[in-house]
């Protein structure tokens, strides 16, 4: 009809806009000029709009023309007809993770992955970040999930080419016993392996063992091995999260061979997806890193260990007479990596999926279900790995200095479940092994008439009271003013901690009655005019509170003083407020405070040191303790730069009654020497509650 014949006045922007070419076909160096031309005719658009009311009511009709009510029967409309002409195919949620066809950042489905591999992408990416390398303040990179690119080397050399000498770590989670590539050009790593290893320094081992115990008898559980808990959480996580890129690898896994031929008719999807599975579940590393020769000898050791794990011998050559199985087949595929240019490539998409598996497997599921000791379920932390001596703990300092003396020296990150105060205290329970048994039973009957019953069963159930009240002691703040705020933090955290676990709920598939009488549980028990809980916790809590501050010290002093970069996590700085995992440590950082404080202690430090120590240590409470002894440790590093940049660390030895509660080290450049001693282990020598 003539009403909605297009006006005269738009056809010029009109011809302009069809000849754009469509986003995702302009090549890379072309995006910025389309954007340009885009936002350009935007606005010519509406100029023409506003100053004709024939050209606004044609483009009113036609943007009328795509609203959904707008479809008769069988005629799909213009809205289907744009939706199609897409690059991409609008899908729910739910059924997204079964069919989606390109790389995700983990299963975030609007997180598509990048091919840092292809160098336009490189160059389209890093441009921005290289020219920050030339402002005040820059001194390199620190590269997130190292493990998520399909040729790490070929990134790293890459990047290198570009910034030179500037400083370069890569968060990569280390197992126990991997070490970092020897090949990489990186200064080191974000430091996830030193936190676990300064962790199980200040954790008592026969308290430990003794924790197990009790957790044991308290809920008539058997702690699994956490490698085997790790292991069933990575195939539920496959299953769940990534099932589409198993199939995709499934269906591209190479033929091999006639005289290796499969057993007849054992081929088929649903198999080879099974063995994938159990492969990618029983490596113990991130990832393996064929594709890179100077790691050929890394990644076969690893997929040895993954053959034993599964008892088959599929990293070897087998006899051509005797059929194999899915396992072996895919075993075998990834050993012919190195000399075989299809075998390559499919292990190295299978590599972009295994550190994908451990982070949703491990990071994101087994940590929130191993219950012994909640303060060693960390990211790069075995948790039932034993606890370390002065001797190993030094052992690992040697190597540490010879191996990545320029790796970040973290005791929390953004991605903690815990920070380091927190763990602080949680790691006095392994001292107090026996008092926490009874504390845990004691508060089990007295919240006994809080509990719910869903299906006949309780809840929260016996298994999860115990993450709740570790964590609770682990978070409850010293100071009554904050106690509102915590008891809101701890509920949010209980949602996200049982949907992590994903045993009674999850993200995927919120159980809300459950989560709901969690939530009721908690509030129930922390009521201000409750039946005595919260007392005893506020008890509890100040009773060990002191022990845990002297272990945030001990971090504190620690990462400042041992081979590595001190790397301090914003609002760490002070204690008033031990955090838990995100978002509850992502929260707004009051650095004017801290800035104040800081000129504080430099002002009462001037004028009087002895009273000033005093007075920090009588009100500890307040968390400026822990901010002078950073502070005034970072500036003595400062002060002594060349000690710490290029002297050796030296393991020194405690004597007497009492040696276990102390740990001794030097750093040492020449005649100039720096001696660290901090107290470990040392609870029993104070009085409960008192620094």
């Amino acid at each position: 009809r003539a009403s909605e014949m297009c006006p005269d006045v738009l056809a010029p922007v009109l011809v302009a806009a069809r000849a754009l070419p469509p986003s995702h076909e302009a090549a890379c160096g072309e995006r910025r000029r389309l954007a340009a031309a885009t936002g350009v005719l935007k606005q010519r658009l509406q100029e023409v709009v506003r100053a004709s009311p024939a050209a606004a009511a044609y483009v009113r009709a036609r943007a009328a023309a795509f609203e959904p009510r707008a479809t008769s029967a069988g005629h799909p409309g213009l809205l289907a007809a744009l939706v199609v002409a897409q690059p991409y195919r609008p899908m729910s949620w739910r059924t997204g993770s079964r069919s989606v066809n390109y790389r995700r950042f983990f299963d975030i489905g609007d997180l598509v992955a990048v091919r840092q591999e292809v160098p336009g992408v490189f160059e389209l990416t890093h441009g921005f970040l290289l020219e920050l390398l030339d402002q005040p303040g820059v001194a390199g990179f620190r590269v997130d999930h190292i493990d998520g690119l399909r040729d790490p080397r070929g990134y790293l050399d890459r990047l290198r080419a570009e910034v030179g000498d500037s400083y370069i770590v890569v968060e990569k989670i280390l197992a126990e016993g991997e070490r970092i590539p020897e090949s990489w050009p990186v200064d080191g790593t974000t430091g996830y392996e030193l936190a676990a290893d300064i962790d199980r320094l200040l954790v008592d081992e026969p308290g430990w063992a003794l924790l197990q115990r009790a957790y044991e008898s308290f809920s008539g559980e058997v702690v699994p091995l956490f490698q085997s808990l790790a292991r069933a959480s990575k195939c539920e996580t496959l299953s769940a999260l990534f099932p589409q890129e198993v199939r995709a690898l499934a269906r591209d896994l190479p033929v091999v061979p006639p005289q290796e031929q499969r057993i007849e008719g054992r081929r088929s999807a649903a198999a080879d997806a099974a063995a994938i599975v159990d492969v990618t579940a029983a490596l113990r590393v991130y990832r393996t890193y064929f594709g890179d020769p100077s790691c050929d000898a890394y990644s076969e050791r690893w997929l040895q260990d993954v053959a034993d794990t599964l008892r088959v011998d599929g990293a070897h050559a087998l006899p051509d007479a005797r059929p194999t199985t899915a396992t072996e087949d895919v075993l075998r595929t990834i050993a012919k990596a190195p000399v075989a240019e299809r075998a390559l490539q499919w292990t190295m998409s299978w590599q972009q999926l295994t550190g994908a598996a451990a982070a949703k497997g491990v990071e994101d599921t087994a940590l929130y279900r191993y219950p012994v000791l909640f303060s060693r379920n960390e990211v790069g932390a075995e948790p039932d790995a034993p606890p370390l001596d002065a001797l190993a703990f030094h052992a690992r300092m040697h190597r540490r200095h010879h191996e990545a003396p320029s790796s970040l020296n973290a005791t929390s990150t953004h991605d903690s479940k815990r920070d380091e105060d927190a763990r602080g205290r949680l790691h006095v329970l392994s001292e107090r092994a026996a008092e926490w048994a009874a504390v845990l039973r004691r508060w089990h009957e007295l919240n006994a008439p809080c509990l719910h019953r869903i299906g006949g069963r309780p809840v929260p159930s016996r298994r999860e009271e115990n993450l709740l009240y570790q964590s609770l002691v682990a978070l409850w703040p010293l100071r009554a003013q904050d106690e509102a705020a915590a008891t809101e933090r701890i509920c949010r955290y209980a949602v996200k901690a049982l949907r992590e676990a994903k045993l009674q709920t999850s993200w995927t598939d919120p159980a809300e009655e459950h989560e709901v009488a969690v939530e009721s549980f908690v509030r129930s028990v922390l009521a201000p005019d409750g039946h005595g809980f919260l007392g005893d916790l506020r008890a509890f809590t100040r009773s060990i509170a002191a022990s845990g501050a002297v272990n945030a010290l001990a971090m504190t002093l620690l990462r400042v003083v041992v081979p590595g970069i001190p790397d301090t996590y914003q609002g760490t700085e002070l204690w008033t407020l031990p955090r838990l995992v995100d978002p509850d440590n992502r929260v707004a950082v009051d650095f004017s405070l801290r800035r104040r404080l800081l000129d504080e202690l430099d002002r009462r430090e001037a004028d009087d040191r002895t009273a000033l120590l005093a007075d920090l240590t009588t009100g500890w409470v307040d968390g400026r303790l822990k901010l002078y002894v950073l502070s005034r440790a970072l500036r003595f590093r400062r002060d002594h730069e060349s000690l710490f940049s290029s002297g050796g660390y030296v393991a020194l030895d405690t004597r007497g009654s009492s040696a276990g509660t102390v740990f001794a080290c030097a750093r040492r450049r020449g005649d100039a020497w720096v001696v660290c001693l901090i107290p470990r282990l040392s609870d029993g020598l104070r009085p409960p509650g008192e620094l």
